[in-house]
């Protein structure tokens, strides 16, 4: 399978069941963006599915143990949580309406999302620092 994202270890919080829950949601996109570059296109409002399904217990159980931490969660980080599910939700709807118009912005939008979030607004919640960071993704 081509992988549009790679886990690194430079993607690590600290927090393994965190950790875990980031590997799996590249797992998800990873088979969004599979189905993609094989036209796989009916399986598509599936996978978003379980996506946002993920992603809400994900953002759940990592505000949790964020907002226990030492660094108390920032109302940016839940910002970025909030903005994430409502992206989602707004491509379920315009891929039941449009389908083919959809599939690049959504695997576009992840590619660039959980990549800048995990290194960004969760990095800052952990006492690892962010520093500098090379993306691994494959070009579409």
């Amino acid at each position: 399978m081509d992988k549009l994202i790679q886990w690194q270890n430079e993607y690590a919080t600290g927090y393994e069941q965190i950790d875990n829950q980031h590997k799996e949601l590249f797992t998800i996109i990873n088979l969004l963006y599979e189905d993609f570059r094989n036209g796989i296109r009916q399986d598509l409002l599936k996978i978003l599915d379980k996506l946002y399904n993920y992603a809400l217990s994900h953002f759940s159980t990592e505000e949790k143990i964020f907002s226990q931490a030492e660094n108390s969660l920032s109302k940016q980080h839940i910002a970025e949580h909030n903005f994430f599910k409502k992206k989602i939700e707004y491509f379920y709807r315009q891929y039941k309406q449009q389908p083919a118009i959809l599939d690049l912005e959504i695997i576009l939008f992840l590619k660039e999302w959980i990549i800048h979030h995990i290194m960004g607004a969760d990095k800052k919640q952990t006492s690892k620092p962010a520093g500098n960071y090379s993306i691994t993704l494959n070009s579409l």
